[in-house]
Protein backbone atom coordinates (compact mmCIF):
# COMPACT_ATOMS: atom_id res chain seq x y z
CA UNK A 1 0.00 0.00 0.00
CA UNK A 2 1.30 3.15 -1.33
CA UNK A 3 1.62 6.42 1.59
CA UNK A 4 -1.24 8.25 -0.72
CA UNK A 5 -3.18 5.05 -0.20
CA UNK A 6 -2.68 4.65 3.76
CA UNK A 7 -3.18 8.37 4.17
CA UNK A 8 -6.50 8.39 1.95
CA UNK A 9 -7.60 5.48 4.43
CA UNK A 10 -6.68 7.15 7.38
CA UNK A 11 -8.84 10.10 6.52
CA UNK A 12 -11.57 8.76 4.50
CA UNK A 13 -14.45 10.39 7.43
CA UNK A 14 -12.62 13.47 5.97
CA UNK A 15 -14.00 15.95 3.20
CA UNK A 16 -12.74 18.21 1.78
CA UNK A 17 -14.47 21.20 0.03
CA UNK A 18 -15.92 20.60 -3.45
CA UNK A 19 -18.10 21.25 -6.25
CA UNK A 20 -15.89 24.73 -6.07
CA UNK A 21 -17.00 26.56 -8.64
CA UNK A 22 -14.66 30.04 -7.97
CA UNK A 23 -15.22 32.94 -10.77
CA UNK A 24 -13.99 36.25 -8.49
CA UNK A 25 -12.48 38.74 -10.76
CA UNK A 26 -9.93 40.74 -9.04
CA UNK A 27 -6.12 39.80 -9.46
CA UNK A 28 -6.19 37.80 -6.03
CA UNK A 29 -9.00 36.07 -6.53
CA UNK A 30 -7.54 34.99 -9.99
CA UNK A 31 -4.56 32.96 -8.49
CA UNK A 32 -7.19 31.44 -6.35
CA UNK A 33 -9.84 30.61 -8.47
CA UNK A 34 -6.86 28.91 -10.77
CA UNK A 35 -5.74 26.94 -7.94
CA UNK A 36 -8.92 26.05 -6.37
CA UNK A 37 -10.30 24.52 -9.91
CA UNK A 38 -7.68 22.04 -9.72
CA UNK A 39 -7.57 21.05 -6.03
CA UNK A 40 -11.72 20.48 -6.83
CA UNK A 41 -10.48 17.90 -9.22
CA UNK A 42 -8.65 16.31 -6.41
CA UNK A 43 -9.76 12.67 -5.23
CA UNK A 44 -10.03 14.22 -2.86
CA UNK A 45 -7.83 15.87 -0.39
CA UNK A 46 -7.30 14.83 3.35
CA UNK A 47 -6.57 17.47 5.71
CA UNK A 48 -5.88 16.91 9.50
CA UNK A 49 -5.08 19.94 11.93
CA UNK A 50 -2.95 19.13 15.12
CA UNK A 51 -1.84 21.66 17.63
CA UNK A 52 0.35 21.64 21.10
CA UNK A 53 3.72 20.67 22.11
CA UNK A 54 3.60 17.33 20.67
CA UNK A 55 3.69 18.61 17.31
CA UNK A 56 6.66 17.49 15.53
CA UNK A 57 9.19 20.77 13.88
CA UNK A 58 10.54 21.59 10.30
CA UNK A 59 13.96 20.92 11.38
CA UNK A 60 13.09 17.07 12.64
CA UNK A 61 11.70 16.14 9.11
CA UNK A 62 13.09 15.13 5.89
CA UNK A 63 11.91 15.85 2.14
CA UNK A 64 11.54 19.02 0.18
CA UNK A 65 10.80 22.26 2.34
CA UNK A 66 8.75 24.95 1.22
CA UNK A 67 7.62 27.95 2.61
CA UNK A 68 3.97 29.21 1.97
CA UNK A 69 1.17 31.81 3.11
CA UNK A 70 -2.57 30.96 3.34
CA UNK A 71 -6.20 31.31 5.33
CA UNK A 72 -6.33 29.11 8.36
CA UNK A 73 -9.54 29.44 10.09
CA UNK A 74 -10.13 32.87 8.77
CA UNK A 75 -6.46 34.00 9.68
CA UNK A 76 -3.64 34.37 7.39
CA UNK A 77 -0.95 32.53 8.49
CA UNK A 78 2.75 33.18 6.86
CA UNK A 79 5.89 31.50 7.34
CA UNK A 80 3.74 27.86 7.00
CA UNK A 81 6.77 25.37 6.31
CA UNK A 82 5.44 22.64 3.70
CA UNK A 83 7.56 19.44 3.68
CA UNK A 84 6.80 17.28 0.69
CA UNK A 85 6.12 13.02 1.73
CA UNK A 86 5.90 12.12 -1.69
CA UNK A 87 2.41 10.92 -3.55
CA UNK A 88 0.69 14.63 -3.03
CA UNK A 89 1.58 14.39 0.80
CA UNK A 90 2.31 16.93 2.65
CA UNK A 91 3.20 18.06 6.39
CA UNK A 92 2.70 21.91 7.38
CA UNK A 93 4.11 23.62 10.02
CA UNK A 94 4.02 27.20 11.28
CA UNK A 95 4.11 29.08 14.99
CA UNK A 96 1.08 29.90 16.31
CA UNK A 97 2.41 33.31 18.02
CA UNK A 98 2.03 31.97 20.89
CA UNK A 99 5.28 29.70 21.18
CA UNK A 100 2.84 27.00 20.05
CA UNK A 101 3.38 24.92 16.72
CA UNK A 102 0.65 23.92 14.35
CA UNK A 103 0.99 21.18 12.37
CA UNK A 104 -1.44 20.22 9.55
CA UNK A 105 -0.99 16.80 7.28
CA UNK A 106 -2.81 17.24 4.13
CA UNK A 107 -2.90 15.17 0.46
CA UNK A 108 -4.43 15.65 -2.76
CA UNK A 109 -3.78 14.24 -6.34
CA UNK A 110 -5.79 15.15 -9.45
CA UNK A 111 -5.90 15.08 -13.49
CA UNK A 112 -3.53 16.19 -15.74
CA UNK A 113 -3.88 18.09 -18.58
CA UNK A 114 -3.77 15.28 -20.55
CA UNK A 115 -6.21 13.23 -17.60
CA UNK A 116 -3.95 11.32 -16.00
CA UNK A 117 -3.81 11.24 -12.06
CA UNK A 118 -1.06 13.40 -10.69
CA UNK A 119 -0.48 15.11 -6.98
CA UNK A 120 -0.83 17.86 -6.71
CA UNK A 121 1.69 20.69 -5.19
CA UNK A 122 1.69 21.85 -1.69
CA UNK A 123 0.24 25.41 -2.17
CA UNK A 124 -2.74 23.60 -4.15
CA UNK A 125 -3.40 21.21 -1.32
CA UNK A 126 -3.05 23.79 1.34
CA UNK A 127 -6.02 25.54 -0.72
CA UNK A 128 -7.80 22.89 0.49
CA UNK A 129 -7.97 24.56 4.34
CA UNK A 130 -9.01 27.65 3.67
CA UNK A 131 -12.43 26.53 3.14
CA UNK A 132 -13.86 24.14 5.95
CA UNK A 133 -16.47 23.91 8.65
CA UNK A 134 -15.42 22.58 11.91
CA UNK A 135 -16.81 22.72 15.74
CA UNK A 136 -14.89 24.36 18.18
CA UNK A 137 -14.56 22.95 22.01
CA UNK A 138 -17.69 24.94 23.22
CA UNK A 139 -19.50 22.93 20.76
CA UNK A 140 -20.37 25.75 18.36
CA UNK A 141 -20.02 25.54 14.50
CA UNK A 142 -17.74 27.90 12.18
CA UNK A 143 -17.41 27.91 8.64
CA UNK A 144 -14.35 29.19 7.36
CA UNK A 145 -14.05 30.83 3.72
CA UNK A 146 -10.38 32.44 3.29
CA UNK A 147 -10.29 35.58 5.52
CA UNK A 148 -14.08 34.80 6.41
CA UNK A 149 -15.09 33.57 9.57
CA UNK A 150 -18.67 33.43 10.67
CA UNK A 151 -20.44 31.04 13.34
CA UNK A 152 -23.65 29.11 11.30
CA UNK A 153 -24.43 27.10 14.73
CA UNK A 154 -28.04 28.77 14.87
CA UNK A 155 -28.63 27.96 11.21
CA UNK A 156 -28.11 23.95 11.37
CA UNK A 157 -31.22 22.59 11.59
CA UNK A 158 -31.01 18.15 11.84
CA UNK A 159 -27.37 18.44 11.08
CA UNK A 160 -27.37 20.58 7.89
CA UNK A 161 -27.85 24.10 6.76
CA UNK A 162 -27.85 26.13 3.29
CA UNK A 163 -26.07 29.55 3.77
CA UNK A 164 -25.05 32.49 1.42
CA UNK A 165 -21.92 33.98 2.57
CA UNK A 166 -21.76 37.49 1.41
CA UNK A 167 -18.08 38.69 0.31
CA UNK A 168 -15.85 41.56 -0.98
CA UNK A 169 -15.76 39.74 -3.88
CA UNK A 170 -19.66 38.35 -4.66
CA UNK A 171 -22.19 36.26 -2.77
CA UNK A 172 -20.66 32.65 -2.22
CA UNK A 173 -23.55 29.56 -1.55
CA UNK A 174 -22.76 26.69 1.01
CA UNK A 175 -24.49 23.10 0.99
CA UNK A 176 -23.24 22.40 5.18
CA UNK A 177 -23.57 18.95 6.34
CA UNK A 178 -22.60 16.82 9.78
CA UNK A 179 -21.53 13.94 8.56
CA UNK A 180 -20.71 12.80 12.45
CA UNK A 181 -18.03 12.10 14.24
CA UNK A 182 -17.37 15.62 14.05
CA UNK A 183 -17.04 15.88 10.07
CA UNK A 184 -18.76 18.01 8.19
CA UNK A 185 -19.29 17.78 4.46
CA UNK A 186 -19.47 21.12 2.09
CA UNK A 187 -20.23 22.11 -1.35
CA UNK A 188 -19.12 25.77 -2.60
CA UNK A 189 -20.08 27.66 -5.35
CA UNK A 190 -20.43 31.28 -6.50
CA UNK A 191 -22.37 30.75 -9.49
CA UNK A 192 -26.35 31.27 -7.90
CA UNK A 193 -27.88 27.77 -7.32
CA UNK A 194 -31.81 27.38 -8.87
CA UNK A 195 -32.99 27.36 -4.80
CA UNK A 196 -30.79 30.49 -4.18
CA UNK A 197 -33.94 32.01 -2.55
CA UNK A 198 -33.48 29.12 0.17
CA UNK A 199 -29.71 29.87 1.28
CA UNK A 200 -29.94 31.98 4.69
CA UNK A 201 -27.65 35.09 3.78
CA UNK A 202 -24.90 35.40 6.35
CA UNK A 203 -22.23 37.78 7.01
CA UNK A 204 -18.71 38.06 8.88
CA UNK A 205 -18.67 39.26 12.15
Amino acid sequence: MTNREKYKQAFAPLHAADALSLEESRIRQARRRASMQRTAAACLCGILILGGAGAAYASDLGGIQTRLTAWIRGEEISGIVAVEDGDGLYTYMWDDGEGMEEQLTAFGYGKDADGNEAALSAAEVLEGASIGVETDGDGAVWLYYYEYRVDITEYMTDGACQVALETDDGTVYFDVEDSGGGDYSLGTSTEAPDSAEEYIVIEDK
